[in-house]
């Protein structure tokens, strides 16, 4: 148990200065800088992130509430935190209408925890093996007390690198402190901009646009024997592939690939059965649309699909999500469209595709 802990914190820390940070780090400077408490900002992210990465798509399905409810109450809630920071009469009256939650309200001492529970909501990171196994785990609904650690140690390495980030906007505001007004107003503007850009997915674009310098220190940590073997133990589920043979120089025989199991919507194209594919060359990618690594290799997978669609090969994305508003097939269906891809799309919500896919 200690060396899964250790390589979460690891893989937190590593998650935490990558590109994946980068739509949440102006709003951790904006909010050390407005005169929040950086640590009560950190834990907030923390702690909501950590709860809803595990537990978040069952409780909406139990409430029969639609699964990407709380991204977009977060993104709502940003949005309100923008305009209390910019407008100082809609502060007062937020104060006001919520003054039976004391501790919660986003002007006071309880502003820091608030903004970061909602900057939790929203952080998407850069998901290696380590985070795959959370939240394949999360999606079965059927973990333990392994799973629950695993998650809250991955959550406090991140928390390392994101506190040094606010604490450098506290830092900031402290010597800019005769132009209170401004900074105030700037903060504002910020947390609105990385609003909008929520609900339009430039942060997507963003990371995309930035190189994975981290890679080799996610891989070093996450991908070793140690920890392969620490995650297994997480993952658990099924382990259908095994090798039958190896030819000298070949690569391994893995035998019939395994049937698609869909759990959601066919996406450009109507539902298909690798039967009917017989005698055609088929590429399966596993993939989720807010995923950065999986968005990288788009530009390939596309050109691929242009280039060799008519001689004979079929890809077919299997969208298997790792947060609950990557369940909603609308969200599926506009990112399909967003970022262009034509060949076709299934949903493998309940990640049956994903473990018969698993191998030993």
């Amino acid at each position: 148990m200690l060396v899964l802990l250790l390589i979460g914190f690891l893989a937190g820390i590593v998650t935490a200065i990558s590109p994946c940070v980068l739509p949440v780090l102006p709003v951790l400077l904006a909010g050390g800088a407005s005169g929040r408490k950086p640590l009560r900002i950190v834990a907030g992210l923390v702690v909501s992130f950590s709860v809803f990465t595990l537990f978040a798509s069952w409780l909406l399905r139990q409430l029969g509430l639609p699964q990407d409810l709380l991204r977009n109450l977060a993104i709502a809630l940003l949005f309100m935190m923008a305009g209390v920071l910019l407008l100082p009469r809609a502060a007062l009256l937020l104060e006001r209408s919520l003054s039976f939650f004391s501790r919660l309200r986003p002007a006071k001492a309880g502003g820091g925890f608030f903004l970061g529970a909602t900057l939790g909501l929203v952080f998407v990171p850069c998901a290696g093996p380590f985070l795959a196994a959370i939240t394949t785990a999360a999606a079965r609904e059927n973990f333990g007390g392994r799973t629950i650690a695993a998650t809250f140690a991955y959550a406090a390495g991140a928390a390392i690198p994101m506190l040094a980030i606010a604490r450098g906007g506290r830092e900031m505001a402290g010597r800019i402190r005769m132009h209170a007004e401004r900074l105030r107003i700037a903060s504002g503007a910020i947390v609105a901009l990385v609003a909008v850009g929520l609900v339009f997915h430039f942060d997507d674009r963003l990371a995309q646009l930035t190189p994975g310098y981290t890679t080799f220190l996610q891989n070093t940590i996450e991908q070793s024997s140690a920890a392969k073997r620490e995650l297994a133990k997480v993952r658990g589920g099924g382990q259908a592939l095994t090798v039958k043979t190896t030819p000298a120089g070949g690569l391994p025989n893995y035998g019939a690939a395994p049937t698609l199991h869909p759990d959601g919507v066919w996406i450009n194209t109507k539902p298909l059965t690798l039967k009917q594919l017989r005698g055609k060359v088929v590429l399966i990618d596993f993939w989720t649309y807010s995923c950065i690594n999986c968005l990288r290799t788009l530009p390939h997978l596309k050109a691929w699909d242009a280039t060799y669609r008519d001689k004979g090969l079929v890809i077919i994305g299997v969208h298997t999500p790792e947060f609950a508003f990557e369940h909603v097939s609308s969200n599926v269906r506009s990112a399909v469209q967003r970022l262009g891809i034509r060949y076709p799309v299934v949903q493998d919500n309940r990640l049956k595709t994903w473990d018969k896919y698993a191998k030993k």
